[in-house]
């Protein structure tokens, strides 16, 4: 049987609708704009490309962005240690697309929770069945809208629009692959919902072990609220067991039976039970932000040995990231050996001379073309010499070129076999005209 939660009004459902709106703009127009000539959010795993605000990442760059996923599973452990589990139901893409776009449709095609409640089970009807049939006709509208925005964050929107935009003998896969993810997507948002939260969600599983009594979280206060009214008994506490706080939770959990894996703190009790407590003029946060001892000051519940670590990981790993990020030049080179022979011979009347063969690896992380020029350090005196057709060469925004150059070499030059030299690259930007210079080394290897 569906959860149907009563809709409820309060200062905390106003905050977490503010925060809906922000977050589901986030998602669904972030992949379709541009940053300096980069996708605002790209993470193309298979073509190893990665562009976050602007800041455009290679292959090369995986350790930086290993960096940036530490601290946020380090954030989200810091505000699970503090405020238990705020982040489901503040934050999490399931519950901001379920309570901020597809109840509204349910409320608006079939009706509030109490209608929906009583229909439960019913025989349907010619107006049921056009409703029902409306409200799937929206979810998939809507679904189709964030699978597209979901799949352009990973896949490009670029390629994404050429690939939903060709005929389906151009790209049968993907486009097999999209239809796939969109019924996943409304199988999960229209049906499964909270069992999700409850079944699926590895981070509800383990939340537990990040908290602690001191964990600030939805709860509800026991010493004020028992015993309830119209229990047997002496003195009667706030709670009036008018069963609010159950009509209104997502999960259909009562959140006076404790702490418990389905609460996803999203705050609609809370908002209900002060609705409650308001009229009967008594104080406010019988259900609120609390934890299990409120024993010592607040500085003692906030500063805590777990807490202190997690802020460490944060600003140590947090750190390293900022100056990395800031420090990003605006190109990148690798050089490697190509493989096969490591090195030929060429002999000639008054020489013997040595070539290896490299490949460089050019990436320009930019929003102009660059130019790019290599020179070996004084290769005419050391009996060294690149050669390289396409030198100096142009690379444009936001491209990766593989360019192999050969090196040829006076046998003399090697020592035991091998011989390390400098190699000079020079990056111009065509636009601004900024000039940088990096150098690499360069082994040659060649006969003892």
């Amino acid at each position: 049987m569906s959860i149907h939660p009563t809709e409820v009004k309060g200062r905390y459902r106003n905050a977490r609708a503010m925060v809906r709106v922000v977050l589901i703009l986030f998602i669904l127009v972030l992949p379709w704009i541009k940053i300096h000539g980069h996708q605002a959010l790209l993470l193309d795993i298979i073509h190893r490309r990665f562009s976050v605000f602007g800041f455009l990442f290679f292959a090369q760059d995986i350790p930086l962005l290993f960096l940036l996923l530490v601290n946020f599973v380090a954030g989200v452990a810091l505000t699970t240690a503090l405020f238990g589990r705020v982040w489901c139901g503040w934050f999490c893409p399931q519950t901001v697309f379920i309570e901020g776009i597809f109840r509204k449709i349910e409320q608006f095609t079939e009706g509030k929770a109490l209608v929906r409640r009583q229909n439960e089970g019913e025989a349907l009807t010619p107006k049921r069945v056009f409703q029902k049939a409306f409200k799937w006709l929206l979810f998939s509208l809507c679904t189709l809208l964030v699978t597209h925005s979901l799949l352009a964050i990973f896949v490009g929107s670029d390629q994404l629009l050429k690939i939903i935009s060709g005929p389906f003998s151009d790209s049968p896969t993907a486009i097999v692959f999209i239809l796939i993810s969109n019924l996943v997507l409304l199988f999960d948002f229209g049906l499964l919902r909270e069992q999700f939260c409850i079944v699926a969600c590895p981070y509800g599983k383990f939340q537990s072990v990040l908290q602690d009594r001191f964990t600030i979280s939805v709860m509800y206060d026991q010493a004020r609220g028992e015993p309830r009214r119209g229990k047997a008994g002496g003195e009667q506490g706030d709670c009036v067991d008018c069963l609010r706080c159950v009509k209104v939770c997502p999960t259909g959990i009562d959140i006076r039976d404790g702490s418990q894996l389905e609460c996803i703190s999203c705050t609609a009790c809370m908002d209900a039970c002060d609705d409650v407590m308001a009229r009967l003029h008594k104080p406010k946060a019988l259900i609120g932000y609390h934890s299990e001892s409120k024993a010592g000051s607040f500085f003692q519940r906030m500063v805590r040995p777990r807490v202190i670590v997690y802020v460490v990981l944060i600003a140590f790993f947090g750190g390293i990231g900022v100056y990395q990020i800031f420090n990003l030049k605006p190109f990148e080179v690798m050089i490697y050996k190509i493989k096969g022979d490591p090195f030929k011979i060429q002999k000639t009347p008054s020489s013997e001379m040595v070539t290896n063969v490299f490949n460089g690896e050019l990436s320009n992380k930019s929003s102009d073309p660059i130019q790019i020029t290599f020179k070996i350090d004084s290769e005419i005196d050391r009996g060294i010499n690149l050669v390289m057709p396409n030198n100096p060469l142009i690379l444009e925004q936001g491209r990766v070129q593989s360019n192999p150059f050969t090196v040829e070499f006076n046998k003399s030059i090697l020592k035991l076999g091998s011989a390390d030299r400098t190699l000079e690259v020079s990056v111009r930007n065509l636009v601004t005209g900024q000039e940088w210079t990096k150098r690499e080394p360069l082994h040659v290897i060649g006969p003892f």
